[in-house]
């Protein structure tokens, strides 16, 4: 069943399993086992469509494209259905991770009959398709990916930006968030090539194995049917033929292939990070993404890439 949530201060409650029906209307409880199943699986389905298409352009923004070309040539143009494109790829990947706020149809005619297609509508909050894996919970080990600011700055700004370096503490769950753009990324768009970085290679490929994986493997199956495949060092989609490569921190590897997006995790107890970021740039030139996480390790090469004169700068007001 869809992971329904009517009281927004319900979302990080620990203790919160399956459905949520308090604030829902009186109708809900009038309704049979059967209606109330195919009321949680449309508003589930709904969720799962905004979460794994990226829109065809209107025909006004086909328009506006089409009239850039004429006004200022085709290269402006380009620059103007990047754009939307981004816009339309930001609001598929954030109803991934985070859900929103879907419109789902209650009965409130007693004189028809209940139809899930056509009757009157109510916003119900969903939660995103990403779970997590808490080894200090014992009680509640698996957990959906939690909505926070922080989170989902960060998310907007891998779209928006393909050079991204974010220096980070200890348990901010950034592996896991970068774990499960990387699964939209993969599952959900085609021919994507992407390089996960580790200080060791069996590091990055136990990334694969334990956070990746699982995150494919815990999408509903009535949703979606997996065509993953896994083996030592690669997972690939067969349906879109994209693929995450886990790697070690040795450059060389990144001259072998070309990559739509470089991840390196804990860049800053990577000796060879210098390396990896002049290997890693032409990727970014050629219209991919390279983003480094690291927790700090001294003034090292990643510690250089975000500072300023040897200083993190300390945001107004702290």
């Amino acid at each position: 069943m869809a992971s329904v949530l009517a009281d927004p201060d319900l979302r990080d409650d620990p203790e919160y399993e399956g459905e949520v029906e308090y604030g829902l209307p009186r109708i809900l409880s009038q309704m049979n086992e059967d209606q109330k199943e195919e009321l949680y699986h449309l508003v589930e389905k709904k969720a799962w469509i905004k979460a794994t298409q990226i829109q065809e352009f209107t025909d006004e923004e086909n328009a506006k494209i089409a009239q850039a070309e004429r006004d200022k040539g085709p290269t402006f143009s380009r620059k103007v259905s990047d754009r939307l494109y981004l816009r339309y790829h930001w609001d598929s990947l954030r109803w991934f991770l985070f859900g929103g706020l879907v419109d789902i149809p209650i009965q409130q005619d007693p004189t028809r009959a209940w139809d899930p297609s056509d009757n009157p509508f109510l916003k119900v909050r969903t939660r995103g398709f990403v779970w997590t894996q808490d080894e200090h919970d014992q009680a509640h080990p698996y957990k959906r990916l939690p909505d926070k600011d922080y989170l989902r700055i960060l998310a907007y700004s891998w779209v928006h930006e393909p050079l991204l370096c974010t220096p980070k503490s200890r348990q901010m769950m950034l592996t896991w968030l970068f774990s499960a753009i990387a699964v939209h990324d993969t599952v959900f768009r085609d021919a994507r090539n992407t390089a996960w970085i580790s200080k060791k290679f069996d590091d990055a490929n136990a990334t694969l194995e334990k956070r990746i994986k699982p995150i494919v493997d815990r999408i509903p199956s009535r949703l979606w049917k997996p065509d993953i495949h896994f083996k030592s060092g690669i997972l690939e989609c067969e349906k879109t033929g994209s693929i995450i490569r886990a790697m070690g921190e040795e450059a060389k590897g990144l001259r072998q292939y070309t990559f739509s997006w470089v991840f390196s995790d804990e860049a800053g107890f990577q000796e060879q990070t210098s390396e990896i970021i002049e290997a890693a740039l032409p990727a970014v030139k050629g219209g991919g993404r390279f983003t480094l996480v690291s927790s700090a390790n001294g003034k090292e090469a990643f510690h250089g890439v975000v500072s300023e004169q040897g200083r993190i700068a300390v945001p107004a007001g702290s």
